[in-house]
């Protein structure tokens, strides 16, 4: 898949790499239900990793989601990608698997010059369903180490890195529901009100 990712994304320009690399993404996604497959809640968080892909999963009874975090093995001198969940989900379950997945290439097309970190996707499951995340209550938090102080997205007004999300329908970076906080220079802290 790793491999299948970089050659897709070479060639991004053509619909065919496009739709190779979103066949990608839900292969990752089987990937990750079949590595959380007889998991219990209050097991160890999982890394799968190759050179472009790294998969970060977890499984979580609804009782812990407070306290559930995915901590990378992607790190930048020390900084490790992590996502906190919100304390409370919409619906009730017993049990959510949550999948990170950092991106070595970057699947959007976009000039890779202006990222500061991975592209990074999080998505959370009610066993094999999605769960409507599109509007949080209480917010996700992402820490996403810095990689470079190169060309990245920035606010205009402060000239501070922001944080952005893939719109699939307008195919372009937004940043509506999703705000950079904290202060530091090593990571970009994220507090996001949905996931999409």
């Amino acid at each position: 898949l790793s491999s299948a990712a970089l050659a897709a994304n070479s060639s991004l320009a053509n619909n065919r790499s496009k739709e190779a690399l979103d066949l990608i993404s839900r292969l990752v996604s089987k990937l990750g239900h079949a590595q959380l497959f007889g998991r219990v809640p209050y097991e160890a968080v999982q890394t799968v990793k190759s050179a472009n892909l790294e998969l970060t999963l977890g499984r979580f009874a609804d009782k812990q989601i407070g306290d559930a975090t995915l901590v990378s093995e992607d790190c930048v001198a020390a900084q490790c990608l992590t996502a906190s969940l919100p304390s409370s989900l919409p619906g009730s379950r017993a049990v959510v698997d949550a999948q990170m997945v950092s991106w070595g290439v970057d699947r959007y097309a976009t000039d890779r010059d202006a990222l500061a970190g991975n592209v990074t996707t999080l998505q959370l499951f009610d066993g094999e369903l999605e769960l409507d995340a599109s509007r949080l209550e209480l917010p996700v938090v992402l820490l996403l180490p810095i990689r470079s102080q190169g060309k990245i997205a920035r606010s205009d007004a402060d000239n501070v890195p922001i944080c952005q999300y893939w719109n699939l329908s307008t195919e372009s970076w937004e940043s509506k529901g999703c705000l950079a906080t904290g202060n530091r220079t090593d990571v970009l802290q994220c507090t996001c009100f949905h996931l999409t």
